[in-house]
């Protein structure tokens, strides 16, 4: 594993698991990509604690990217461990975000537009070029829900350059995540 990341440590990928031991203790897994875009684990990690000192401890700083969910704890870690690598949200995590939040309780929509608001938001993560973004961002507005557009303005518009595709790429990427 340390060979792996370091013949390949310009993206690392991480998740901890928390139910694969009786202790439950959390399980960190970082995946790196190779040249060829696949997927090879460079590290794994055991911790009594997810404490940021536990997981700075595991970082090596020659990192450029790196992609994780939306945890702000990890999130906060790898930015103060990799001042200069991007932090970049994965996809599926994002898109699974989406599902989870964009219902019609939470926003308020009515009946029937959910699926219309998870096109949208799902359409904005793949965009291929900023003009598409835009698009949607405007078929967003035109809907006028309002607890949408505040969703949308709070949480994911601001760091839209970490999930959106098209605002990815300027970086250092291997592969779809």
């Amino acid at each position: 594993m340390r060979n792996m990341y370091n013949t390949f440590p310009e993206v690392v990928m991480a998740d901890a698991t928390y139910k694969l031991t009786d202790l439950r203790m959390p399980l960190f897994l970082m995946i790196g990509i190779d040249g060829d875009g696949h997927s090879q684990v460079v590290a794994v990690y055991l911790t009594c604690t997810e404490t940021a000192a536990a997981l700075t401890h595991m970082l090596e700083p020659r990192t450029e990217v790196i992609v994780t969910d939306k945890d702000m704890c990890e999130r906060s870690v790898f930015s103060v461990a990799f001042p200069e690598a991007t932090l970049q949200l994965c996809l599926f995590h994002t898109l699974r975000s989406f599902s989870r939040e964009v219902t019609l309780d939470k926003m308020g929509a009515p009946v029937g537009q959910r699926d219309a608001l998870l096109h949208i938001f799902n359409a904005m993560a793949i965009a291929r070029c900023e003009q598409e973004f835009e698009e949607q961002c405007a078929l967003l507005e035109e809907m006028a829900i309002p607890t949408a557009l505040t969703y949308f303005r709070r949480n994911w518009l601001p760091i839209k350059h970490e999930w959106e595709k098209c605002f990815k790429v300027r970086h250092f990427m291997l592969g779809e995540h």
